[in-house]
């Protein structure tokens, strides 16, 4: 029984040698998406634990639209992810954020672009973003910090006809739409704070929306 106890203790001081907990979180907030739940989808790519999968795990709602979970992920290991409000491989791309490539870290990583990614490090993290944003999420005691300076908003989203684009800041602001190629598709001067776009000659897909150089969003078309 001595031997028994003393080899757990042994296997479970190996697998805390080699392994840290990192605790991603996500906030909805300004994502102008509608949803019911959230999920992280994503792989660890290089290093010893690179046949790690994680396919639309369930984040655990917490207060003020922020989202969580946590995993024990092998130390020096390449992971690479992203935030969903959609768990169905057939319409991901809908549902999934993409991540601008300014802030891109998976293409840093391994060239992969529209992805989060990371190096796990050798000490318990949170990782926490803005959805489909590069602004890092703050949480101190609960509370979120700082405030979230969003640029714009998109209703509804996804759009069908015309979508409305509230600005933060009227300013020389220029709204260009982009198809997933990166093509533009659609360029307009901002007239007013709140804009009713039209955007029924658009096929239905997945197009990026920026606000001159500010924030970039994901708008899907149906």
């Amino acid at each position: 029984m001595r031997k028994l106890f003393t080899f757990f203790v042994l296997a479970v001081l190996s697998i805390s040698a080699f392994s840290a907990s990192i605790t991603l979180k996500v906030s909805m907030k300004g994502s102008g998406m509608t949803y019911d739940s959230v999920f992280v989808v994503g792989k660890s790519l290089i290093g010893p634990g690179a046949t790690k999968d994680w396919e639309f795990v369930y984040m655990t709602p917490e207060a003020d639209s922020v989202y969580s979970v946590t995993f024990n992920l092998t130390k020096g290991d390449t992971v690479v992810y992203y935030f969903s409000t959609g768990n169905n491989w057939d319409t991901y791309l809908d549902f999934r954020e993409t991540v601008d490539t300014n802030c891109d870290a998976s293409m840093e990583i391994v060239g992969w672009a529209g992805d989060r990614g990371f190096i796990v490090p050798d000490a318990a993290t949170t990782i926490g973003f803005y959805f489909s944003s590069c602004e890092e999420l703050t949480i101190v005691n609960g509370i979120e910090s700082p405030s979230f300076n969003q640029s714009f908003e998109l209703f509804p989203n996804p759009a069908n006809g015309f979508v409305t684009l509230t600005l933060s800041q009227l300013t020389n602001q220029t709204i260009s739409i982009f198809d997933i190629s990166g093509k533009s598709v659609k360029v307009m001067n901002a007239t007013d704070l709140k804009m009713n776009i039209d955007i029924s000659d658009l096929s239905k897909g997945v197009y990026m929306v920026k606000v001159s150089d500010g924030e970039v969003r994901k708008m899907i078309v149906r």
